[in-house]
């Protein structure tokens, strides 16, 4: 059986060794318990702004993270990932996306420490493609893997109980590993999103962030081209 992968704040020591002794949120523990995001939970729309959002297991739950969203003109990464309900908690992701192509800039924090600890592109798999691609230091510390979403309609999609097209994220050998759908109506709901089998445990916390932040990357590249796309055709715009 394969060795566990390390804890958060290892891989990513790992992935980027001139960042020593920093001192994280996140302290050792068990491979059962190590887990940040649980195995399914939803995107909605943060009360009291317009764009910004929460992970929470349902509308009516407490938020488990808030996700702070920032335009093209802001100083700001265009999303944060925080790693509490609060928007002044310290991040665990930024995502700044590329106003004039469809990259984007991909930081991993471990908090409290405000240095990223890995950064790395995310981007279009090809010129004529729609997937996009990230790629991580393997856990283990020995070479790296590559992950794209893409887009799909495929049963682990539909079990989400969303709209039946959505997104899954899948390795080099093909293997789903995760998936996101839309949901079918309203405004508040935003996505959800599933790690699906042992995903997880095969790739530890770091990926867990890496998938989170990238899905909302996708989310955030879709809203602002609805939103271009309503505008030149006068029709205003909104999420």
């Amino acid at each position: 059986m394969d060795s566990a992968p390390p804890t958060y704040e290892a891989a990513t020591s790992l992935s980027n060794p001139g960042v020593r002794d920093t001192k994280s949120a996140y302290t050792p523990q068990p491979q059962y318990q190590r887990h940040l995001f649980p195995p399914a939970f939803g995107f909605y729309h943060a009360s009291g702004s317009h764009s910004d959002m929460r992970i929470s297991l349902s509308a009516e739950a407490a938020p488990l993270f808030y996700i702070s969203t920032h335009n093209s003109l802001s100083s700001q990464p265009s999303i944060i990932l925080n790693s509490a309900p609060s928007p002044a908690s310290p991040p665990l992701a930024h995502a700044d996306l590329h106003t004039f192509s469809s990259g984007t800039d991909i930081s991993i924090f471990s908090p409290p420490n405000p240095r990223p600890l890995l950064t790395t592109s995310f981007q279009k798999a090809g010129v004529f493609s729609t997937a996009h691609t990230f790629t991580l230091p393997s856990p283990t510390g020995s070479g790296s893997q590559t992950f794209e979403w893409k887009s799909s309609s495929g049963p682990e999609v539909r079990a989400l109980q969303g709209r039946s097209h959505g997104l899954k994220l899948v390795t080099a050998g093909g293997a789903v590993v995760a998936v996101w759908a839309p949901p079918q109506s309203g405004n508040n709901k935003k996505g959800k999103m599933a790690f699906i089998g042992g995903a997880r445990e095969q790739f530890g916390g770091v990926w867990e962030v890496m998938v989170v932040v990238t899905a909302l990357a996708l989310m955030e590249r879709r809203r602002r081209n609805n939103n271009n796309g309503a505008g030149a055709s006068g029709g205003g715009g909104g999420c």
